[in-house]
């Protein structure tokens, strides 16, 4: 998975969850009264209760940076981080793609530009749904006997992303990539037979002894690793889709590098983007929809796996814009799960309801035709 993600194999963890992985970091990072963590308004919701124990037991406070509906640009998202960050704040949670919005934000300048007003500060790069819908590459792809940090993770401290998503494994696979900068302060959030601590030769160290950070976090207890067993299967079966859909648009298939990480390109291109931009038309065109009515520009969704689409003005005789709430969208789902057999998640969002769409491999514009047709039935 290492050369997947373009890293080095010393720096890379695995872990059960991304959750699992966010509670080893906010408890390596030591706080006190006075200190501040920020997460964003559209940060995911397990994170925002993981932040609050965090503030709780440490007297560290918690700024929610407020990303108000639609946004505008990523220079509206970077502007109200920046002044929202001080020399208080001492570490920040940033969601590389939003589970409830389905945005991509800004990481890499986000994560410059705090750390150019707080050098020491942390920044945690939660990247559920990356693995396999983003083009992703720790290292800059030179093929340089010296690797050294893409720009775009210079200024990341921890990053973590699922295989289960995207990549389509079992649940039960996850990835912590660690800053060599970092390494030396992570602990993990379970302690068991891998955990060989470094106060074993320095008795006023906390950390992981040297050598011993991969055992630290993989033989935690009695797990279950049977997903991470899948991950050579995903590859191959990956590998196999990308060479019949590379030769189908573009003749003979070629790959300069086996499992470099922009591989996938043509099935991220041709069934994931392609297929979302194709829905995307159907709902504005049926729902007679506007730009304007979207919750952020399409350059910010438009590498997503993940989509948020504005519902028609009414559905069954009811406004979706006004006076509406987190029921009206649970009702709805409810409807279109038992009625038309259609499973997408409906959200409530500053007083509007939204459809997410997804899409990947097994998806055909047919079924986004018929959730347009469902959602216009009186």
């Amino acid at each position: 998975m290492a050369t997947i993600i373009n890293c080095s194999a010393t720096d890379l963890l695995p872990l059960p969850n991304v959750t699992t992985g966010l509670n080893a970091v906010t408890q390596s990072i030591s706080l006190q009264a006075g200190d501040e963590i920020m997460v964003l308004s559209l940060t995911y919701g397990s994170t925002k209760k993981i932040v609050k124990d965090w503030a709780l037991r440490t007297g560290a406070s918690v700024t929610t940076v407020h990303l108000p509906l639609p946004l505008t640009s990523n220079e509206d998202v970077l502007e109200r981080i920046g002044s929202a960050v001080s020399d208080r704040t001492k570490v920040i949670i940033i969601d590389q793609i939003t589970s409830n919005t389905a945005m991509h934000l800004p990481v890499r300048a986000i994560a410059a530009s705090c750390k150019s007003i707080n050098p020491q500060m942390k920044v945690v790069v939660d990247a559920a749904h990356a693995l396999f819908s983003q083009d992703v590459s720790i290292h800059r792809k030179d093929h340089s006997d010296t690797p050294a940090l893409h720009e775009d993770f210079e200024h990341v401290d921890y990053w973590l992303t699922n295989a289960h998503k995207w990549f389509s494994t079992p649940k039960g696979a996850a990835l912590l990539w660690v800053n060599p900068r970092t390494v030396h302060a992570l602990h993990p959030a379970v302690v068991s037979h891998g955990y060989s601590p470094s106060y074993e030769t320095n008795p006023s160290a906390t950390t992981l002894a040297r050598g011993k950070f991969l055992s630290g976090f993989s033989w935690d207890g009695c797990r279950d690793y049977a997903a991470f067993l899948t991950l050579p299967s995903a590859i191959y079966l990956w590998d196999k889709l990308e060479a019949v859909v590379s030769s189908e648009f573009h003749g003979d298939y070629r790959s300069d590098s086996p499992h470099s990480p922009a591989r996938w390109t043509h099935i991220r291109q041709h069934h994931i983007c392609h297929t979302l931009d194709h829905a995307e038309r159907i709902f504005m065109e049926k729902w007679q929809l506007q730009a304007e009515d979207f919750p952020c520009p399409f350059d910010m969704r438009r590498t997503n796996p993940i989509r948020l689409i504005p519902l028609p003005a009414t559905v069954r005789g009811k406004s979706t814009r006004d006076h509406v709430s987190d029921d009206d969208a649970f009702q709805l789902q409810e409807y279109l799960h038992h009625v038309h057999h259609i499973e997408v998640p409906i959200k409530c969002l500053e007083g509007r309801l939204y459809v997410r769409i997804s899409a990947h491999v097994y998806n055909h514009p047919s079924e986004y035709e018929k959730l347009a047709w469902a959602l216009l039935q009186v």
